[in-house]
């Protein structure tokens, strides 16, 4: 892979095509590599989804929720979990 600087293009050497990066998504997928706690809105971001669909896998007891100074707060690891377990079982709903 070639990259050219200028406008965060990253050019595959086989095909020939150029595809643009946003830097934007970079930045927010280094962003949660250090976190532990994530809030709703965090965790809406991470996995690419709306604040109300994270709440609603809240309500549903998909996801433990911890209350910190009137906060919610999602552990990475618990999303990561869920997201393994869907890949295995064919999602959430299982199959």
């Amino acid at each position: 892979m070639m990259k050219n600087n200028k406008n965060q293009n990253y050019k595959s050497e086989n095909s020939g095509k150029s595809q643009s990066v946003s830097h934007e998504m970079c930045e927010s997928d280094l962003l949660f590599d250090n976190l532990i706690w994530m809030t709703v809105k965090d965790a809406a971001r991470y996995l690419r989804r709306t604040e109300n669909a994270v709440r609603l896998l809240l309500y549903k007891g998909v996801l433990n929720t911890y209350k910190l100074g009137g906060r919610v707060y999602v552990k990475k690891t618990q999303i990561n979990d869920l997201l393994e377990k869907s890949i295995l079982k064919g999602g959430v709903y299982g199959s």
